[in-house]
């Protein structure tokens, strides 16, 4: 079965790409009529607003079962230098942060795929190398630090499949 992502021409699979790799871990799920997809905004209203030079942090619920496939983050974040913010996500149940330390969120940014769409400023997202599972309660922490000295507006999303 072939799956959207194995045919557009930034995902299909050439040597050394990563994408085409991590969409061949989610193409059994792709038509598996036991998941949706879903996208979830990893920070509340209140903590997307993130001070200069400041932190915020928010917990989102995901539902237990579901499988992490990816996160997106846009690439007007991005400044001279390549970022503006660092980002870190742990899974509170298992007490797992995804990364060794804090990431710039230009680590996450993944920018291509979305101009066989026609569409400007959007990127594709960063997948996961495989799906992680969503246990116990389903609590992530998500924790921003604001790199630059001017308010900044983050809205993270994550991708999810979701159990019917």
């Amino acid at each position: 079965m072939v799956t959207p992502l194995q045919i557009d021409s930034y995902t299909r699979d050439l040597w050394g790409e990563f994408d085409p790799l991590a969409i061949a871990e989610l193409s059994p799920v792709a038509y598996d009529s036991c998941y949706r997809p879903k996208i979830i905004v990893g920070l509340d209203s209140e903590a997307q607003s993130v001070p200069a030079n400041g932190y915020a942090e928010a917990v989102i619920k995901l539902l237990p079962g579901s499988l992490v496939v990816g996160f997106l983050f846009g690439n007007e974040y991005t400044n001279e230098d390549g970022y503006q913010f660092n980002i870190q996500i742990t899974d509170l149940e298992l007490d797992h942060e995804f990364f060794s330390e804090p990431v710039s969120q230009s680590f996450l940014a993944n920018q291509q795929g979305m101009a066989t769409l026609g569409v400007d400023n959007v990127n594709y997202p960063n997948l996961l190398s495989s799906p992680y599972p969503v246990t116990g309660k389903g609590r992530f922490l998500f924790q921003i630090w604001n790199q630059t000295d001017s308010v900044l507006s983050v809205i993270p999303l994550v991708l999810t499949l979701e159990p019917k």
